[in-house]
């Protein structure tokens, strides 16, 4: 019987490879948004079928963190948490202008947080007191320990990480995906026109 921090944020039932009986959406942020949302991450949640095929499309985005961030030599501080969350949210950023310049839903990348949320002092390591040990980094932290999700649901502007795990998925969504790569170096640079 699962409460939210320990099956969202610590994730035992994962680490132990036990199904859970009842998931509780506690210890979370972002009201019924964020219910909503984290139900989603967990593929919980049904919606209807526009939800997972809608209109012009989904744009999806490969995260990328160097280790350093994530493991910082010395061990994680809440400088460099900042830093770690700092550097995901301007790719993020740079995703959902893309997405909504196609006129597409933006698919979120896992998220790695270095230090868990809480509206109390963390302990020394940056986890919640008191609550089963979580692993830290977090990864596939939940996105209300980042961002506002009911500031993404009004416009419907984002999927979950999870979303292409989705039982609910239509095959053709996953036979329609198309990859490709963009270049973030700059045209008339030396590196540039190496790779070109």
């Amino acid at each position: 019987f699962c409460g939210g921090h320990n099956y969202f944020v610590a994730q035992l039932s994962h680490r132990a490879g036990v199904e859970p009986y009842s998931v509780h959406t506690t210890f979370q942020y972002g009201g019924a948004d964020g219910k909503r949302h984290r139900l989603r991450e967990a593929m919980l949640w049904q919606d209807d079928d526009e939800y997972y095929d809608p209109p012009g499309g989904l744009l999806r985005y490969e995260l990328s963190i160097p280790d350093r961030l994530i493991k910082p030599p010395g061990g994680m501080t809440a400088k460099g948490h900042i830093a770690l969350v700092n550097y995901q949210l301007r790719q993020l950023g740079a995703a959902f202008a893309l997405a909504f310049a196609l006129g597409r839903k933006l698919i979120l990348p896992s998220l790695v947080c270095g230090y868990d949320k809480a509206w109390f002092p963390l302990d020394a390591q940056g986890a919640f007191s008191g609550a089963p040990q979580s692993e830290l980094p977090i990864r596939n932290c939940p996105l209300d320990h980042v961002l506002e999700p009911s500031q993404l649901h009004p416009l419907q502007t984002a999927r979950e990480y999870s979303f292409l795990s989705n039982p609910h998925l239509p095959a053709r969504v996953l036979r329609g995906q198309k990859a490709t790569q963009i270049s973030t170096r700059r045209p008339g640079s030396e590196e540039f026109k190496r790779l070109a």
